[in-house]
């Protein structure tokens, strides 16, 4: 069996950070498990102190390593820990979540059957006292890269990569890095690009505890800094996977590209009309409608 790498980003994390490290730490799989841990120094909690107190103990076949980096967004801070996981497989998980203890081993199976590069599974809602809260929610595998690219259907904390393909995405973040992209949605740009790049395997029999709470940035009520702050990360996101595979991109795939890009611009213009007035109190986001109106340009005419 492989080793694996787990990325944890830490950022204000200390009420969940705990859960989410030492759910990796008592997985019933054998074999070596290194634990990634990205500190933001932006954080104002007692993250750092859980997580130094996580990484003295000992423990088997299990290492907990914290490297500190500057304010980054959440893009930026995986591009750092990828450049620091040594494990033959790649795996990533949110400081709020959890994994129940035979969540590396199941996956480790249908990857070393499959020898697949990309491997995904599903989820299952639990609030924030970790009480399961709704059905599990299962990713399936009856969709195209057509329909990834009309709305995400992966999410990042089940995606498990192997190492050869987790350095190509990292070179790939990096490029794009380079090219003034930032704030996206990372797991959605993986799940594209895997599937245009791979051959991917759906897990049905794993799933990770997804913690659903009020900082969640896409989960919880309706909130007019969340709803522009999304809409704006599916925009980046979907012009990185442009920049990055618009070439390869067969005729209905780009056109779905087109129709995603279309249906973001019409969101900003009924979230701009709705609250009006708020918006006068968040400028910047004034952006959004420029920057899709930019995008549509360039598209509907590829």
């Amino acid at each position: 069996m492989s080793s694996v790498s787990v990325i944890v980003r830490a950022y204000n994390a200390e009420k969940y950070i705990r859960y989410a490290i030492n759910s990796i730490l008592n997985q019933n799989y054998n074999e070596l498990i290194e634990i990634i841990v990205c500190y933001d120094e932006g954080t104002q909690d007692n993250t750092l102190s859980i997580l130094k107190e996580l990484s003295k103990c000992s423990y088997e076949n299990r290492t907990v390593t914290i490297y500190t980096h500057t304010h980054l967004t959440p893009f930026r801070s995986l591009q750092y820990g990828l450049a620091r996981s040594k494990g033959e497989y790649v795996m990533i998980l949110d400081y709020d979540n959890v994994m129940p203890s035979n969540y590396i081993s199941t996956m480790m199976k249908s990857a070393e059957s499959s020898e697949a590069q990309f491997l995904f599974s599903n989820i299952l809602p639990i609030d924030e006292k970790g009480n399961i809260i709704g059905a599990k929610n299962p990713s399936s595998f009856n969709f195209t890269l057509k329909d990834l690219i009309l709305s995400n259907r992966i999410d990042g904390n089940t995606i498990m990569l192997r190492k050869d393909y987790a350095e190509k995405i990292k070179d790939e973040f990096k490029l794009l890095d380079q090219r003034s992209f930032d704030d996206l949605h990372e797991d959605w740009l993986i799940a594209l690009l895997a599937l245009k790049d791979c051959k991917p395997c759906y897990v049905k029999d794993a799933y990770i505890l997804y913690r659903i709470h009020g900082e969640n940035i896409t989960a919880g009520a309706e909130d007019l800094y969340k709803i522009l702050r999304k809409l704006e990360k599916d925009v980046f996101t979907l012009l990185a996977f442009y920049e990055s595979r618009g070439r390869d991109l067969a005729k209905e795939e780009l056109t779905a590209l087109q129709i995603a890009l279309m249906r973001r611009y019409t969101w900003s213009m009924r979230y701009i009309s709705k609250y009006k007035k708020k918006l006068r109190l968040l400028e910047k986001y004034s952006l959004l409608a420029s920057i899709s109106r930019k995008v549509l340009e360039k598209l509907l005419f590829i």
